[in-house]
């Protein structure tokens, strides 16, 4: 007698088996909604993250994996906390925050911890070029502009103080804007004498004065942008 072996519909990501074919359209895993949703900002982040800690922690890596193995890897929740961590910091160059854990050897369970973002903007205000400090700084002043309906040349002069705290803590504005323009010190002026102390430990006063009367010719250079650019 010949007995007939129902056919089966098995999912790749999970390999459940299903009778039909609509209900494995219908089915939704875990790793087939990872698969999903790739397109996302979150998931691409992360997983250009993972491509990076591959390549600088495990040797002899030449060639990147596909998205697939990375809905596969253990990390995956990791990196999806990580991206939604730098989204919410809103990084202007995700991949250089995560070169510098990994560089430093910081547990992916401690990347999303305040103090490790205070140590890494620390350390890129110190390493940046002045060039690309403004740069930084003055799209950011652009973008507050688009917020708050004002001008992006009346930043310093009309932004709540309370916002430009946070911008300075966060490095969206560079210490070369407030030690070396006068518009940067009359921000500073406008502090309350709680929110200058707040600052202290990032913006460093006594080092960053001492780098800005060593480099006086490039804080020229920013005084002369400030100036041109009508900045008040």
């Amino acid at each position: 007698m010949l007995y007939l072996v129902p056919m089966t519909y098995k999912c790749k990501y999970c390999n459940k088996d299903f009778v039909r074919e609509t209900t494995l359209m219908s089915h939704l895993c875990d790793k087939k909604r990872r698969m999903m949703d790739k397109d996302q900002k979150q998931n691409r982040i992360a997983y250009q993250s993972w491509l990076i800690y591959r390549k600088m922690i495990i040797a002899n890596v030449k060639h990147d994996k596909p998205y697939e193995d990375f809905i596969n890897d253990r990390y995956y929740l990791d990196f999806m906390k990580v991206s939604k961590h730098i989204i919410d910091l809103n990084l202007d160059k995700p991949e250089e925050f995560v070169r510098f854990v990994l560089k430093n050897a910081i547990k992916i369970d401690d990347w999303c911890k305040a103090v490790i973002y205070e140590t890494y903007v620390k350390d890129r205000t110190k390493k940046e070029t002045v060039e690309r400090a403004i740069e930084r700084s003055l799209l950011n002043m652009k973008a507050w502009a688009e917020k708050t309906g004002n001008s992006w040349c009346e930043y310093f002069a009309r932004v709540n103080t309370v916002d430009a705290v946070q911008d300075i803590r966060m490095g969206r504005i560079s210490p070369w804007c407030t030690f070396a323009t006068d518009q940067g010190s009359r921000l500073i002026d406008r502090f309350e004498p709680g929110q200058v102390q707040t600052l202290i430990d990032y913006i460093e006063p006594l080092s960053w004065k001492a780098r800005v009367k060593r480099q006086q010719g490039d804080a020229d250079w920013v005084q002369e942008v400030f100036n041109k650019a009508e900045i008040k």
